[in-house]
C-alpha cells in the first residue's frame, strides 16, 4: 500500500515558557489536512498575547495569525486556488517593495 504524503512541522508559539525558551510543538500533517486545524486540535495557542476574539477569523485567511512559512517540501503543496491567489496579491501589494523583491 502507498502511504499518503505527509509533512512534519514545528510550531513556535508566540508565548515563551517560564524559563524564557520558545514553546515549540512538533506535529505531522497528512495530505489534505489544514495546519490550523491540527494546531487547534492539539490545544496549541495560535494567538499568543492577542485577543482571540479580535484576531480569530476561523481560518478564513483574513487575520494572519496562522500564517506559515514553508521552508522545505513546497512541491507537496496543492496549487493555489483563485481565492488564495487574490489574497496573496492583496497582501503583497501592501508590503514594502524590499520585502518581496
Amino acid at each position: 500500500t502507498v502511504e499518503p504524503p505527509s509533512v512534519d512541522f514545528a510550531f513556535v508559539s508566540p508565548r515563551l515558557l517560564p524559563d524564557g525558551t520558545p514553546d515549540v510543538h512538533y506535529r505531522t500533517a497528512c495530505g489534505g489536512q489544514k495546519l490550523r486545524d491540527i494546531m487547534l486540535q492539539g490545544y496549541i495557542d495560535l494567538y499568543g498575547p492577542y485577543d482571540k476574539l479580535l484576531l480569530n477569523c476561523s481560518g478564513g485567511g483574513e487575520c494572519g495569525t496562522c500564517i506559515v512559512e514553508v521552508v522545505e517540501g513546497g512541491e507537496m503543496l496543492s496549487p493555489k486556488n483563485e481565492v488564495e491567489k487574490e489574497k496573496l496579491k492583496r497582501v503583497c501589494a501592501q508590503l514594502p517593495s524590499s520585502v518581496h523583491s
